[in-house]
């Protein structure tokens, strides 16, 4: 599975909105299902970070490596718990009067229940994480 998302955000500097995505640690305040993030390791530009998104009573751990590159880019990947693969990839780019954000992800989840449940629920999940960063953004625009 696979999709791509662009919103363009005015009024907010790219590093602003840059900042904002990487800020992993805060996900769990605004992302949909994400209970807990935590960065285990900076080496540099790459980060190691452990996650825990839930669904009710389900949860899923797994870790993934984040590479920052301050003020374009953060993409994330992972290979492990429910994931044969993840990727979010964020491209931030500056316009005349704010920036436009890009998000591509793609995922294959494992075979099992919560693969599974992951195939049936990751394209609308996907949609609301983006809107909850919109949000978020908003939130961040000078009044």
């Amino acid at each position: 599975m696979k999709g791509s998302y662009r919103l363009v955000t005015a009024d907010l500097p790219r590093a602003a909105v840059f900042a904002l995505v990487s800020d992993i640690e805060g996900y769990p305040a605004f992302v949909p299902g994400c209970v807990a993030t935590r960065i285990l390791a900076k080496d540099g530009a790459t980060w190691t970070v452990d996650n825990v998104f839930g669904l009710g009573p389900v949860r899923a751990r797994f870790t993934t490596t984040a590479q920052v590159t301050p003020p374009d880019s953060l993409d994330i990947v992972s290979r492990d718990g429910p994931w044969r693969l993840f990727e979010m990839r964020w491209r931030i780019e500056a316009l005349p009067a704010g920036c436009a954000i890009r998000l591509d992800w793609r995922a294959e989840p494992r075979l099992g229940g919560l693969g599974q449940i992951g195939r049936l629920l990751l394209p609308d999940f996907e949609r609301r994480v983006v809107e909850a960063f919109a949000r978020r953004a908003r939130a961040l625009r000078p009044a």
